[in-house]
């Protein structure tokens, strides 16, 4: 699906959404990128400092960035942000499916420092 343009098109959605009273805890709220560091790895995202995540809470809306050469679709080579697969691992799973949970993961968020 991100080989497809119609899917891709718009506006990046790949920011890492933090809410305004987190953000000025953190340090980050005129911060263009955060780092986001889990068990399992780190990335920097672009930020949008918003209300409507809840406080407490981050959220990484299709990190679904595709930087890597080897990376086959054109489209998706194109496709800006980072991925949020380098966040999860085996050690989080939905217990219901069985498969990696992809969202509620613990986490740290923070000043990118680089």
């Amino acid at each position: 699906m991100h080989n497809l343009s119609v899917l891709t098109k718009g506006a990046n959605r790949c920011m890492l959404q933090v809410h305004p009273e987190d953000a000025a805890r953190l340090g980050i709220v005129d911060a263009p990128t955060a780092e986001i560091s889990t068990a399992a790895g780190r990335c920097i995202a672009e930020l949008e400092v918003t209300d409507e995540v809840a406080l407490g809470t981050v959220s990484l809306p299709h990190g679904w960035g595709h930087e890597h050469p080897e990376v086959w679709g054109e489209i998706a080579r194109a496709t800006v942000g980072v991925n949020s697969n380098q966040l999860t691992d085996d050690a989080h799973i939905d217990p219901i499916s069985g498969n990696a949970r992809l969202n509620a993961i613990p986490c740290t968020v923070g000043p990118a420092l680089g």
